[in-house]
């Protein structure tokens, strides 16, 4: 019985083939593909997270009129954490329509940082044992999820423009 090989990746195997060097056009049309791609993903990025934050600033805004008949500063805390989701929001737009190389406003950010911290404090002081007022957590995961988001996108758009000083070229063209 003949021993058992593994088979390559159909990935492996076409890069085996493709040895040849991409002249000057192909490369310039490879460079342009990413960036349109990656913009293209970015927008659809940021549809979904402009419905999300909709949707969890009615939920917030939902939670806080629920509860205004019961107590006042639980109501209060819902408008501030939905008004800290729509500001990280804010926060991840106006980064993303920096250039990539133009540094991010450090104030903005770290006035974000405290809008979505304040309901996750005041839900640890305020009543940890209701936990129903987990929902002040909210903010702050958002904040992190958007943060997260808009420095990968804003590395990736920076190793992309990079790729531009990487072009090669081809002898005799």
């Amino acid at each position: 019985m003949p021993p058992l090989q593994r088979r390559g990746y159909k990935a492996e195997q076409e890069a085996d083939t493709q040895t040849e060097p991409l002249d000057e056009q192909q490369q310039e049309e490879l460079i342009e593909s990413l960036k349109t791609r990656n913009e293209e993903s970015n927008a659809q990025v940021t549809n979904i997270l402009q419905i999300l934050t909709g949707l969890l600033c009615f939920m917030l805004i939902l939670f806080g009129v629920i509860q205004i008949q019961d107590s006042f500063i639980g109501t209060l805390m819902a408008l501030v954490a939905s008004g800290s989701v729509g500001f990280s929001f804010f926060v991840l737009q106006t980064t993303l329509s920096l250039a990539p190389d133009e540094a991010a406003s450090r104030p903005l950010f770290y006035g974000a940082a405290a809008a979505s911290a304040f309901p996750a404090l005041a839900f640890l002081l305020y009543d940890p044992s209701n936990m129903i007022r987990f929902i002040y957590l909210v903010p702050f995961g958002f904040f992190a999820t958007t943060t997260w988001m808009a420095k990968s996108m804003r590395e990736l758009a920076v190793n992309i423009d990079g790729l531009e000083g990487l072009k090669y070229k081809m002898k005799g063209a």
